[in-house]
């Protein structure tokens, strides 16, 4: 467990995570991608990812205003304010290769 500010995957300093799962070289679960971002939501944090954009096949880093995290036909999706492209954007999850979380 460890305690969050600003750093990888953090949250407010008030909340504690077991961090095990993302502690590794691994590439992180869709299911632990899920989790970190449902943190960011629950604190009202935005989320630094770096999201591969198929259509251009380039990887990009993205700073969201997360507004929900939702299941469709058996994807997860993250939509919320992109700062880079100044607008709503929807992100599929499965596409996100890192997260980190900064401070609400």
């Amino acid at each position: 467990s460890q305690r969050f500010s600003s750093t990888f995957l953090g949250v407010s300093d008030d909340l504690t995570v077991d961090t095990s799962i993302f502690n590794t070289r691994e590439p992180l679960s869709i299911q632990d991608k899920v989790t970190a971002l449902e943190l960011a939501l629950e604190n009202n944090s935005s989320v630094e990812i770096y999201y591969y954009v198929a259509s251009r096949d380039e990887w990009t880093r993205r700073t969201v205003e997360i507004e929900s995290i939702y299941e469709d036909n058996g994807n997860w999706y993250l939509d919320g304010f992109c700062r880079l492209r100044h607008g709503q954007r929807v992100f599929r999850v499965d596409n996100i290769a890192r997260i980190r979380i900064q401070d609400g």
